[in-house]
């Protein structure tokens, strides 16, 4: 959706002539649609990222205990479904990167980080070239799950290389979408800064962290939380007590950024 968006939106000639944008094809009003669009995106997928990585980070060792059959338990799933919780944030930021990068970037924009597009456009490169990049990309795939495992990761060693493998992927798309906005608008600085969380919200979240964090060890509640004993009244009152820090969290966050959000889309559609 973010693809066919960005592409109706920007709808660059690029046709006629190889590697060339054509700036004037490009309205004043779509280059700040497009990005306030990709400013948007990113700022609730950065902020509920947040969220994600701390309250899931906290409950998801305590809901796996409820939930896996004693079997998986003593496997490696705890742990490789526990990586999924910093994996997720990587893999929603960028998909958004690349729906944009994938619906502006020129032939030339290709042929300079033909190592990138190599991995997910293989069809655009030819031969030599694309086995060279290939190459080297997996080789850091293969050293990064290598690596992870002597480290002591277990089987979450795949899940982490997989973020290795799309950190290398925001890295570029970020530069390539500031400097997309920047010689065609002055908005490239702005999108870096609306992207960040409010630090009143950083500050909630952090202050949830650690009280959850104390209350689950005064309480003990990962022992308790087991199959037979997880309705007990330390564990619901722990779960009441994410539920309303993370509600504090949300509404600090629609009290600083988003509402604006809110009314900022309210207008586009309007």
């Amino acid at each position: 959706m973010c693809r066919v968006y960005f592409s109706r939106v920007l709808s660059l000639s690029t046709g006629t002539k190889q590697g060339n944008n054509d700036d004037e094809s490009i309205t004043d009003s779509a280059l700040k649609q497009a990005s306030d669009a990709i400013t948007t995106l990113l700022s609730i997928q950065v902020t509920f990222s947040v969220l994600v990585v701390t309250f899931g980070s906290l409950y998801l060792p305590i809901v796996m205990q409820v939930l896996l059959p004693p079997q998986y338990l003593a496997t490696s799933a705890p742990h490789v479904l526990s990586a999924w919780v910093w994996y997720i944030p990587f893999l929603a930021i960028n998909g958004g990167l690349e729906a944009f990068h994938s619906s502006t970037a020129t032939p030339d924009d290709l042929r300079k980080q033909s190592w990138y597009v190599a991995s997910t456009s293989y069809e655009l490169l030819s031969g030599f070239t694309a086995c060279r990049w290939m190459l080297g990309y997996s080789s850091l795939y293969i050293i990064s799950a290598i690596s992870f495992y002597r480290l002591g990761f277990g089987d979450a060693s795949l899940v982490y290389a997989n973020i290795v493998n799309l950190s290398a992927r925001i890295l570029y798309t970020i530069p390539f979408t500031l400097h997309f906005f920047g010689k065609r608008m002055n908005s490239a600085p702005s999108i870096l800064i609306d992207v960040l969380p409010d630090w009143r919200f950083l500050v909630a979240t952090a202050v949830s962290y650690v009280v959850i964090s104390l209350n689950e060890s005064k309480q003990h509640v990962m022992e308790l939380s087991s199959r037979h004993a997880w309705l007990s009244v330390p564990v619901l009152l722990h779960f009441l007590l994410g539920v309303g820090m993370g509600l504090v969290c949300m509404l600090t966050w629609w009290t600083t950024a988003g509402k604006w959000i809110v009314t900022r889309m309210k207008s586009k559609v309007e």
